[in-house]
C-alpha cells in the first residue's frame, strides 16, 4: 500500500513534456503505480508514471507542485524525480532548502569558501609554488561530494563526466577561441566551485602555471566530414555518442551518415545504400566521384540549404529512392523549390553544365552512360 503522498503525487502534476511535445494531461489518466521495465536485468518492480497504461519517458521533463510546501516545481527531470520517489523522498528542493540543519551546513561551508578567497586573492601575488588553486580544487572535491547523489546526478546531466572529456578530447582542436590548442596539457576537473547560481562549473587546469581555465569556444574536428567547427559553450556535446558539425548532425538526425573515400581519397559522405552503390560503382571503374555543392533556397518563408549528392565532371547528381521523405518533399512542394534553385545555380555557373536525377530504376542506365564516356 502506497503512502498518501505518493497517491497525492499525479494530482498535482499539471505539465510533461516528452520528446518536445506537451502531453494532454486534461484528457488522459496519470498514474504513479509499480512498474517493471522491459529493459531491467533484475525485473524489479519500481514505481514510474504511467499515462494511458504507457510509462512516461525518463527523458521528459515534469512540472507539478509539491505535495508538502505546495510550491511549484517546473522542468524537473523525471529520472531524478522517480528515482527520488523510490527512495521514499518526496520533499522538493525548497523543502531541502528550508531545512534548518541544512542552512547551517550550507553557511558553514560558504564561511570556508568566503575565507579561501581572500585567502587567494593575495596568493596571486605570491608564487606559484604556494598551489592556491591545487586548494581550491580539494575543496571542490570535498564540497561536491557531500552534494545528494540526486544533486550529483542532475548536475551531469549537462556536464561532462571526467570520461565523457577524455573521449571528448580526441576531436577538440582548442578552445577559448584558439588561444589554448594543446588539450592534453591539461587536466580536467568537471566540479569546481564558482561563486554564483550554478554553484559548480567544469574548468581546466594548467599545473605548470597553476591556473583554472573557463571552458568555452571549442573547436572540434567533426567526426563524420572531418570539418573543423566550434560551439560556445561546452555543453552542447554532452550524451552525443558521435561529436558531428550541425550540418552532419541534422542530416543524421533523418539518415544515417556514413564515410567513404573516392578514388583521391577525397572524403565522400553518403546517406543510404544506393549512393553507395554509385560510389562504389565509380570507383571500381577509376571515375572520379565528388561531394555536390551546397545550393541555397528559400521554402516555406525561411532560407535553406540543399546539399547535392554527388558531382562527376561537370554533371551534378541528385539519387532518389522511393522513401516517404522524397514523397513528402514532393507533397509539400519543398522539393520543386530545391530542383528549381539547383537547376538555376547550374544555369548561372560556369563550372557545372547539367542536373540530372536519377531513380533506382533508371541507375542501371545511367551506369552505362558513365561507362561509355571513359
Amino acid at each position: 500500500m502506497e503512502n498518501e503522498y505518493i497517491l497525492k503525487m499525479p494530482k498535482n502534476v499539471y505539465q510533461i513534456i516528452q520528446e518536445n511535445n506537451m502531453l494532454d494531461l486534461t484528457k488522459s489518466k496519470l498514474e504513479l503505480k509499480r512498474y517493471v521495465c522491459k529493459s531491467s536485468s533484475s525485473k524489479k518492480e519500481i514505481l514510474k508514471f504511467i499515462l494511458d497504461d504507457e510509462p512516461i519517458m525518463n527523458s521528459s521533463k515534469i512540472s507539478y507542485h509539491c505535495v508538502f510546501c505546495k510550491r511549484d516545481c517546473k522542468n524537473y527531470s523525471v529520472k531524478s524525480l522517480i528515482r527520488r520517489i523510490n527512495k521514499g523522498l518526496l520533499n522538493c528542493t525548497n523543502c531541502k532548502e528550508d531545512n534548518e540543519d541544512k542552512q547551517k551546513l550550507q553557511s558553514e561551508r560558504m564561511k570556508k569558501i568566503s575565507g579561501l578567497c581572500v585567502k587567494q586573492t593575495k596568493i596571486k601575488k605570491l608564487t606559484f609554488s604556494d598551489n592556491s588553486n591545487s586548494d581550491i580544487i580539494k575543496l571542490s572535491n570535498e564540497s561536491f561530494n557531500k552534494e545528494t547523489s540526486e544533486f550529483q546526478e542532475q548536475y551531469f546531466e549537462s556536464v561532462q563526466t571526467e570520461e565523457e572529456f577524455q573521449k571528448l578530447s580526441e576531436v577538440i582542436i582548442s578552445f577559448n577561441n584558439d588561444e589554448y590548442d594543446d588539450i592534453k596539457k591539461y587536466i580536467y576537473y568537471p566540479h569546481i566551485i564558482i561563486h554564483n547560481d550554478t554553484k559548480y562549473a567544469p574548468r581546466l587546469y594548467d599545473d605548470e602555471n597553476d591556473v583554472l581555465l573557463k571552458i568555452c569556444y571549442i573547436k572540434y574536428k567533426c567526426m563524420n566530414c572531418e570539418n573543423e567547427f566550434t560551439n560556445r559553450d561546452f555543453s552542447v556535446q554532452k550524451g552525443r555518442l558521435k561529436t558531428m558539425c550541425k550540418d552532419c548532425l541534422f542530416t543524421n538526425k533523418i539518415f544515417k551518415v556514413r564515410k567513404d573515400h573516392n578514388i583521391n581519397g577525397e572524403i565522400l559522405m553518403y546517406r543510404s545504400q544506393f549512393e553507395k552503390k554509385l560510389i562504389d560503382f565509380c570507383n571500381e571503374n577509376h571515375i572520379l566521384i565528388n561531394s555536390g555543392p551546397v545550393v541555397p533556397y528559400f521554402w516555406n518563408e525561411k532560407n535553406h540549404k540543399y546539399y547535392v549528392d554527388f558531382q562527376i565532371d561537370d554533371t551534378l547528381i541528385e539519387l532518389k529512392g522511393n522513401h516517404v521523405w522524397h514523397r513528402n518533399n514532393m507533397e509539400t512542394g519543398k522539393w520543386q523549390e530545391k530542383e528549381k534553385a539547383v537547376r538555376e545555380y547550374v544555369a548561372n555557373s560556369e563550372t557545372y553544365s547539367e542536373f540530372v536525377l536519377i531513380f533506382e530504376d533508371k541507375f542501371d542506365e545511367f551506369k552505362q552512360k558513365l561507362l561509355d564516356k571513359i
